[in-house]
């Protein structure tokens, strides 16, 4: 099983202000939420990103970077990518834009 500092779950009450993605993210390092086995471990992406932004207080244009990095990240042609950054940023620009409404 992979190193639990790794993961992104509900440890009750484990103290998430000093979980290590805010230092890597502090550092440049490209991050990326992703889930393993929503079955084996009792969370899914959504919770992932719940975490983060509750707890660790991420904010939505940090979802966005997270979510373009993936993209990169991606096993697919360079083509793909590109579509993808077009279509998911014009998306991820309007939810933004929705939020700042509100």
């Amino acid at each position: 099983m992979a190193d639990r500092a790794w993961i992104i779950e509900n440890f009750g009450e484990y103290d998430y202000s000093k979980h290590v993605i805010q230092d890597m993210d502090a550092r440049g390092l490209k991050i990326m939420l992703n889930s393993d086995d929503p079955g084996m471990m009792q969370s899914d992406l959504g919770d992932a990103y719940g975490v983060v932004g509750e707890k660790m207080r991420f904010q939505p244009e940090d979802f966005k970077r997270f979510v373009m990095n993936g993209i990169e990240g991606a096993w697919v042609d360079e083509s793909t990518k590109r579509q993808w950054r077009t279509d998911w940023g014009q998306e991820f620009n309007a939810l933004l834009l929705e939020l700042k409404d509100h």
